[in-house]
């Protein structure tokens, strides 16, 4: 299983930065894979493609827990009575898991499947999004806006 943090880098991108101590190799089950997953981050939302082909939404869980986003699948074993030559397609529980970033808004998320691709969007929180500054103007030959007091001032 594969945990991935989405982070703001010092530009305006959302980048992933794997995590190599989580999980413990130790507890990894054999039969869990990961989901090839794609990403992309515009001004107001971040969305996430997950390849899972042959499987339809109710083969799908999508969970958000402590800003922790879960990707997990069931894949079930193929059965046949001929005799199997090649067996490359993964089967039994795929998994990914995204820590969001506080930049993300976790409550946010919305999901559409088409085609076995599972998007996500995320919403990029409010304190994360570009904004501009307002520059007042001041009175000529003032340099300095008034600071006023403060309550904490006053009181003593």
């Amino acid at each position: 299983m594969t945990r991935t943090t989405l982070t703001r880098s010092a530009s305006p991108q959302i980048r992933l930065a794997r995590s190599a101590s989580y999980p413990n190799p130790a507890y990894r089950s054999a039969s869990t894979h990961s989901i090839a997953m794609d990403a992309e981050r515009d001004e107001s939302e971040v969305r996430l493609s997950f390849e899972l082909a042959g499987l339809s939404s109710a083969d799908v869980d999508v969970t958000v827990e402590k800003n922790v986003l879960t990707v997990t699948a069931e894949v079930p074993e193929r059965q046949s009575d001929a005799r199997v030559i090649a067996a490359e397609r993964k089967t039994g529980t795929l998994r990914r898991q995204l820590v969001l970033g506080e930049e993300l808004d976790g409550s946010s998320v919305e999901a559409a499947m088409s085609n076995g691709v599972l998007t996500l969007t995320v919403a990029v929180a409010e304190k994360a999004k570009p904004f501009s500054v307002t520059i007042a103007d001041t009175p000529d030959g003032d340099s300095a806006l008034p600071v006023e007091a403060s309550e904490s001032a006053e009181d003593n």
